[in-house]
């Protein structure tokens, strides 16, 4: 199972997310679970383009997890909302 490792933004964006979410508890669920499928190597979510990211969408909340993939681990880069710009995380690659 590859490490999971969570941007500074990326755990912000999911802390708002929950905090107010009715459902916390299941919606921790679904991306604990979203995170397991990926890490363990179950499921390999779709490239955004020709990026080196991938997106994972949550099928019951309106939210994806944007990732980075690599050998020994899975970086999170956004926990974006489906109505934000898309792409709107970029500007925190470097």
């Amino acid at each position: 199972m590859k490490e999971i490792r969570e941007s500074r933004e990326a755990a912000e964006e999911i802390d708002r997310a929950l905090a107010l979410s009715d459902l916390p508890a299941e919606f921790r669920a679904a991306i604990d679970d979203a995170l397991t499928l990926v890490a363990t190597g179950v499921l390999t979510p779709p490239r955004i383009g020709r990026s080196r990211f991938r997106e994972f969408v949550l099928s019951r909340f309106p939210y994806s997890l944007i990732l980075e993939e690599f050998p020994d681990r899975i970086r999170v880069i956004a926990f974006a909302h489906h109505s934000r710009e898309p792409g709107y995380w970029r500007d925190r690659l470097s």
